[in-house]
């Protein structure tokens, strides 16, 4: 059995949302959060832009499930989060 270990799925500045993964697909994930945008690293972020990264930490962890499952329908999840993404951040 795999390692398990907890991850903040919008960063520990963005949130204090975690689940549990297996450090196989901990790592990806949270490699992916350093591509994100500057700002998910910061404590200083309105509620707006927190609610993006939350957001956008559901969509990485749909994508991952796409890619450890092959089920088309995470994809299809994760995609349709992005206008979400977006608005919150214009908002932010």
């Amino acid at each position: 059995m795999s390692r398990l270990e907890l991850h903040h799925v919008a960063g520990k500045c963005s949130s204090e949302l975690t689940c549990t993964l297996c450090v196989g697909h901990h790592m990806p994930i949270s490699n992916r959060q350093w591509c994100w945008d500057v700002r998910w690293n910061s404590q200083s972020n309105s509620e707006s832009l927190r609610a993006s990264f939350i957001v956008q930490g559901v969509q990485e962890l749909l994508v991952e499930l796409h890619a450890s499952t092959g089920l088309h329908d995470y994809r299809v999840l994760a995609d349709s989060l992005a206008p979400t993404i977006r608005g919150y951040r214009e908002r932010g």
